[in-house]
């Protein structure tokens, strides 16, 4: 039995409640055969769904779910079971200090569905999500900024930025009492994203004019403001590399041993990376990338295993980098 059919012939059902449905009219909306359909309404009332039926004034016998019907557990896939722990996990960093009904009604649902996809009701000790290297941020600040982005309203916060902090960094015995430089930010926020298990906020930004990440650990003082949202500018068309997208001015040909080549191969470093694939078992991959920052440093965990084939100034920065360890 096709999951696919049995999963569109239970939502056909919910979504007509109140309408009689015959086996022909069943199989014309499936572009199935009435046979299949017999064996699908089997199926559904074995399952325990309510059907009652009637020979309607068409004179053909048509069928009327009684009750709503959810699915068994058995007909959800391990991508179902991701995605319903991936959203118990998001739920609990932006709704963890909520104590509204409508975020305890999803968090209910979405653990039911996930006990009744699993089979078992202590699932959470068996599926496991971990973080590394993951930085803290409040919950209320997700929230808060989660909804400044569905609602498409402008934000204000001081930032302090690490590059910022790090630059202008006082030396001797007043640095470990020096206040880092925060900048007040008015921005109109975009998109909210979890990347690499870290938050981060993009939005175009009033005091530079231009599209900026920012950190969500390093905001401070956040404060909705009452104006709409309102971009300067379009973002990029074509991006860049990680976190550091915004440009992608520069193209960086890599080239990675047989034995790495058997991970990196299925590895997605960028949407519009183009592989070549050797007879020695290596692997060439090239994409655009802007700012080097994040992939300096991901160049320079694979070690050996990788040849910057170009840009020079991406090797170079690499060497360097391998250089300061020594």
């Amino acid at each position: 039995m096709s999951h696919s059919n049995y999963s569109k012939i239970v939502t056909i059902f919910n979504n007509h409640r109140r309408s009689w449905l015959s086996k022909a009219d069943l199989a014309a909306r499936l572009s199935i055969s009435e046979r299949t359909v017999s064996r699908l309404l089997i199926e559904l009332e074995n399952n325990g769904a309510e059907l009652k039926s009637e020979i309607t004034v068409s004179n053909k016998k048509s069928y009327q779910l009684t009750t709503c019907f959810d699915l068994p557990g058995n007909w959800f896939d391990a991508s179902s079971i991701r995605a319903f722990s991936l959203m118990l996990e998001l739920l609990d960093e932006i709704g963890a200090t909520s104590n509204s009904n409508d975020f305890n009604a999803l968090r209910k649902k979405l653990t039911e569905l996930t006990q009744k996809a699993v089979g078992i009701s202590d699932w959470k000790g068996k599926i496991i999500i971990k973080k590394a290297a993951q930085r803290g941020v409040t919950p209320a600040a997700i929230s808060e900024l989660t909804q400044a982005v569905i609602k498409q309203q402008r934000v204000q916060f001081h930032y302090r930025a690490r590059s910022t902090a790090i630059a202008t960094r006082p030396t001797g015995n007043s640095a470990e009492n020096a206040l880092e430089p925060k900048i007040l930010r008015l921005i109109s926020p975009q998109q909210l994203e979890l990347y690499r298990g870290n938050w981060y906020l993009l939005g175009w930004c009033h005091a530079r004019d231009a599209w900026r990440y920012f950190a969500l650990e390093r905001i401070t003082d956040l404060s909705l403001v009452d104006a709409p949202a309102t971009p300067g500018g379009a973002l990029p068309s074509q991006r860049g590399y990680g976190i550091f997208d915004l440009n992608c001015e520069h193209t960086a040909i890599l080239k990675f041993s047989a034995f790495r080549a058997e991970w990196v191969a299925d590895e997605s470093w960028h949407p519009d990376q183009i592989d070549t694939r050797h007879p020695d078992g290596s692997l060439t991959r090239s994409f655009r990338y802007g700012d080097a920052t994040e992939l300096v440093r991901d160049l320079m965990r694979e070690g050996q295993h990788v040849q910057i084939i170009a840009p020079i100034e991406l090797r170079d920065a690499v060497r360097s980098g391998h250089l300061a360890c020594i």
